[in-house]
């Protein structure tokens, strides 16, 4: 069976004992985590066209608005990433 008093501290207490670098790393993956989620949720296209270079132009409107509608879940989930890690971080 897999110990996970391995993989998890003893006690949580908001300390940081590691680098400082990898502090700054997580407050950067925190920002474009969060700019990534607002621009899934707040772009017309969801970022399908504009970012992944979807072609919604070529299918039915129905699949077009699927595509979008995928994209905001995708941003929204990222949304509910990026609250954990500023929960997380302070």
């Amino acid at each position: 069976m897999l110990d996970l008093s391995l993989l998890l501290p003893k006690k949580i207490d908001n300390s940081f004992l590691g680098n400082k670098v990898a502090l700054w790393f997580f407050y950067l993956l925190t920002a474009v985590t969060l700019w990534r989620s607002q621009h899934h949720l707040f772009s017309p296209d969801g970022g399908a066209q504009s970012i992944a270079t979807i072609p919604l132009d070529t299918y039915a409107q129905g699949a077009s608005l699927t595509i979008i509608g995928i994209f905001a879940l995708w941003g929204l989930s990222q949304l509910v990433i990026s609250v954990i890690y500023l929960v997380s971080a302070h």
